[in-house]
């Protein structure tokens, strides 16, 4: 940040502002930068008013309901000027998994009929999920829920605000099972052996890579059509 004011005044071909649109204006006040590149990623608050503004060549985000959500609406009824050249354009790059930790058994796990897994953080609907399940043991008394996903991946201690204990289920929910976190190769053994993903999300979800390491273990999703589960789980 000190040296911003010297970085943005060089005559960049690209120059990539990511995740900070108050920057924009200065950015786009040197004329010898070729192109702007706004990286909003999976901001959901960039108005079209910042970027009408700024006039940014490029705006990447991580899903079509990022985009959809933030200026693209509002520049198609035609509140952005025109483009200046043709290669203004939007960008959607999701985000990813490392699919060489998956299938590393040559005998893969069998899977365990009945098992659902819960592998986000337990602050994105672990609480409503937990009463959801309870509802379907009515029907179905042989499912398990095994929960691995837990605040501490985030760096947030168990007993702080931001904490696991206000969303995990009671201790004595039956055939739910609270797991400690686990390395993703470990992880991703439990996804394999496992009958599906079990999703009830009450966050905005912002992608929700744990679903697309379900997907790559093999695993069908069971979730709620969300925010950008819906690019997502597609």
């Amino acid at each position: 940040y000190d040296h911003l004011s010297a970085l943005i005044s060089q005559p960049w071909d690209i120059c990539i502002v990511s995740r900070w649109a108050d920057i924009l204006p200065t950015v786009s006040s040197n004329p010898a930068i070729k192109r702007v590149y706004y990286w909003a990623h999976d901001l959901m608050s960039v108005s079209a008013a910042q970027l009408v503004y700024n006039n940014s060549n490029v705006y990447v985000t991580l899903t079509p309901f990022h985009a959809s959500v933030s200026y693209a609406p509002e520049w198609r009824r035609g509140a952005r000027p025109e483009p200046q050249n043709e290669e203004e354009v939007e960008i959607v790059i999701p985000n990813g998994v490392d699919l060489s930790l998956f299938g590393r058994d040559p005998q893969p796990p069998e899977r365990q009929h009945g098992r659902l897994i819960w592998t986000a953080n337990p602050n994105r609907g672990l609480y409503a999920a937990t009463r959801i399940f309870r509802k379907l043991r009515e029907t179905w008394p042989f499912l398990e829920l095994h929960v691995y996903g837990r605040s501490a991946v985030y760096g947030w201690a168990a007993d702080s605000p931001q904490g696991e204990w206000a969303y995990m289920p009671e201790a004595d929910e039956p055939n739910v099972y609270v797991h400690e976190a686990l390395p993703k190769a470990e992880l991703y053994r439990e996804l394999e052996r496992s009958w599906a993903w079990y999703y009830p999300c009450t966050w905005p979800e912002t992608f929700a890579i744990s679903c697309l390491e379900a997907k790559a273990a093999g695993l069908p999703v069971i979730s709620n059509p969300y925010s950008a589960l819906v690019d997502t789980v597609q």
